[in-house]
């Protein structure tokens, strides 16, 4: 039951973030859609343009927040863990494909960017 309640959680909480954003055009202007699958393994971003604001770079990562937790839940082994997601430029029709280890990797890479820049200032301010 207790399992039950914590997907419950999981789901409603991504559904109300994707709700907000869509409900958000102020903030994320280019955000036609986002969808997922039940299972949480298969995402769906469709952009008006690949033009974006500030806030809605960061769009692509919400996977990755939220998948694995939810596919732990449902009873995926952590090695199984997977999720694919598909962002669309509906101007163009082009399509970028990215599967959760792609979608780790770029995220670890922006957070040492921002890790090695606070690094560099604390050495400065010492």
């Amino acid at each position: 039951d207790k399992l039950d309640d914590w997907k419950e959680y999981l789901k409603d909480n991504w559904d109300k973030t994707v709700k907000e954003i869509l409900d958000d055009d102020a903030n994320y202007p280019n955000v036609e859609s986002i969808t997922n699958d039940d299972d949480m393994t298969e995402f769906e971003i469709t952009l008006a343009s690949t033009s974006l604001s500030m806030s809605e770079y960061f769009i692509g990562f919400l996977p990755l927040f939220s998948a694995p937790a939810y596919q732990l839940v449902n009873g995926v082994a952590e090695d199984d863990v997977d999720y694919t997601l598909t962002v669309t430029d509906a101007s163009s029709g082009e399509k970028k494909e990215q599967s959760y280890e792609d979608n780790k990797k770029d995220w670890e890479s922006f957070s040492a960017s921002f890790s090695t820049g606070v690094s560099s200032s604390a050495e400065v301010a010492n």
